[in-house]
């Protein structure tokens, strides 16, 4: 678990940890609870053999989703991400526990999508949004917020053994 700061990046620990995970074990999955950011740029530092180990990348950034091909293209076998300004908390609360559990990841995407949509939709989310526009004196425009939250998979294409 890292933290970065705008004087700290955490640049070296994150290929660190990721060097070490994917030396260590068969299957690595990351989690990218940022905004901003293009991680993908470190990983490429590693061996592309450390890289095909990563199983799952997820990242919570707003337009995250359209770093999916180059995740891919780096070797990691699936990419989970939103197209745009997004409620990821929302989505990251319905989706992990089914990945945890064992869940196959398209239909725990799937799944995650759909009851983060009801969530939304639902009078307590609409009551939320309300509310947040007038906190903020700015409306939340609900069906825009869902487009950019929407979680898009991207996996690799499967490699038949030798």
């Amino acid at each position: 678990y890292l933290t970065a700061t705008a004087q700290d990046s955490q640049h070296a620990p994150f290929v660190a940890a990721l060097t070490e995970a994917t030396r260590d074990y068969p299957e690595v999955d990351v989690f990218l609870l940022a905004h901003g950011n293009a991680y993908f740029r470190w990983v490429e530092e590693l061996p592309p053999a450390s890289r095909r180990k990563v199983r799952l990348v997820y990242d919570t950034g707003g337009g995250s989703a359209s770093h999916g091909p180059r995740w891919l293209a780096l070797g990691v076998q699936a990419f989970v991400g939103h197209p745009g300004g997004n409620i990821a908390p929302l989505f990251f609360v319905k989706f992990l526990p089914r990945w945890l559990a064992g869940e196959k990841l398209e239909p725990a995407v799937a799944a995650a999508n759909a009851e983060t949509h009801q969530a939304m939709v639902s009078l307590p989310g609409r009551a939320v949004a309300t509310v947040t526009g007038w906190v903020t004196g700015s409306p939340v425009d609900t069906s825009r917020l869902w487009d950019g939250t929407e979680a898009q998979l991207f996996t690799a294409p499967a490699v038949a053994p030798p």
